[in-house]
């Protein structure tokens, strides 16, 4: 929060003092936010008062040039403690918080606000902290460093921060503070509610690959038993395609989805997923020509001088092409004899490609000579195009298509995501 506001009331100062040179050297720029911080004053905007006052006491003597105005102007002060006091109101975040912890060491050490303030703000700061806590407002986890707020460590918030540990875990959100989790239940001691309450939660953590070595450090049968999990053995079958097809797809297949085992058909334990084409329709798009031609005074000023006789024209072709491809594919995945998931994909592709052709000047009598320069930006836009297109264009994109549709089969999703 602190950021944004420095930095739009500098942008504000900038815009309106007419784009004012921001000074190099760092006593200059605590003298330069001062005085930006003087002038927001007057005007009634504390908030960026207030901001500026901040920037001022990072730099060299700012502690002396605001002490200087908070003398010759004491409701400059009491703006200062009250712009603070909102700050402190505004914290949201713990990262909010040290910040803000930081930010009142340095007005502490300037000397710019009286003790009694300083304590005043830290206490409303705690308050601030411990009742967002209690209230979730402020959500505080177990990977957070607390380390500035020590009335966090009381059992009633450790408790508070715990719950909501456990319950970020049940989620899908980062982060994923299982490792803090796993120290504190650790510390808690084997037979703890807390080492209870994590042993049942376990199977609702989605448990991924990656934080199975914590896990298995106190329940490794558990660990175990998650690490099989999150591997599935499946067989894959194509029906119906070419076998050049089938063979980028399975190439696809293996390299976007993580935690599956490709087997052969018939392996024990082994789940068949069947792709099926029951719709592909490829149509050619023929190649349509559009001319474009640019007065003189529309092509890039050097050229026009320098490459065009006066008044004459750039004219060049446009050419597009492509393919179109009406597209169903059943995906199904079964196992033990019954079917486990089955969709179709189906939906239309486009692929196109542009060149331009035959660029060319023509003067006022008709005659003309080859161009070898963009003419313009509007050119480059237009001649940019995919220079590809076409059927490969198309399998490429059928193919990502189709592996979209197998993520989303959910047994397939749930151990992709596990890993």
């Amino acid at each position: 929060m602190k950021w944004r506001l420095r930095c739009f009331s500098f942008a504000f100062v900038v815009l309106v003092s007419g784009c004012a040179t921001y000074p190099q050297d760092p006593e200059r720029q605590a003298r330069y936010h001062v005085d930006t911080a003087q002038a927001q004053f007057s005007k009634g905007n504390t908030e960026f008062a207030g901001a500026q006052i901040d920037v001022a006491l990072e730099r060299p003597n700012g502690n002396r040039y605001v002490q200087e105005w908070f003398d010759a102007t004491p409701r400059a002060k009491t703006m200062y403690q009250t712009y603070l006091e909102g700050r402190v109101a505004r914290v949201l975040n713990l990262r909010d918080a040290r910040e803000l912890v930081s930010d009142l060491e340095r007005v502490e050490s300037a000397g710019v606000l009286g003790s009694k303030q300083i304590a005043d703000l830290r206490r409303g700061l705690v308050d601030q902290v411990v009742s967002g806590n209690r209230r979730d407002t402020i959500k505080i986890l177990l990977s957070d460093d607390t380390s500035r707020f020590p009335d966090l460590n009381s059992r009633d918030h450790q408790k508070i921060i715990f719950d909501r540990t456990v319950q970020q875990l049940q989620g899908s959100d980062e982060p994923r503070p299982i490792k803090e989790l796993f120290a504190y239940i650790e510390k808690a001691g084997r037979g703890s509610n807390e080492w209870k309450t994590v042993e049942s939660a376990l199977p609702s953590f989605h448990i991924r690959r990656s934080e199975l070595d914590v896990v298995a450090s106190l329940f490794p049968s558990f660990a175990d038993q998650r690490a099989a999990s999150l591997t599935r053995s499946i067989s894959l079958e194509v029906k119906n395609a070419d076998r050049l097809f089938a063979d980028d797809l399975q190439k696809e297949l293996k390299s976007s989805i993580k935690g599956v085992k490709w087997v052969s058909r018939g392996e024990p334990k082994s789940l068949t997923l069947v792709i099926d084409r029951v719709r592909h329709k490829e149509t050619a798009i023929p190649d349509s020509a559009e001319t474009v031609i640019y007065a003189q005074h529309q092509v890039n000023l050097v050229a026009a001088a320098l490459l065009m006789p006066r008044n004459a024209s750039y004219i060049y072709e446009v050419v597009k092409a492509g393919a179109t491809v009406d597209y169903g594919y059943v995906v199904t995945l079964s196992g033990a004899g019954k079917v486990l998931s089955d969709d179709v994909v189906r939906g239309r592709l486009e692929s196109t490609r542009t060149r331009c052709q035959n660029a060319r000047i023509q003067n006022v009598f008709g005659g003309t000579t080859s161009a070898d320069f963009i003419a313009n930006d509007d050119m480059q836009n237009r001649c940019a195009g995919s220079q590809q297109g076409g059927t490969d264009d198309l399998n490429a994109q059928l193919v990502s298509k189709i592996v979209e549709g197998v993520l989303n089969v959910p047994e397939i999703k749930a151990v992709h995501l596990a890993n």
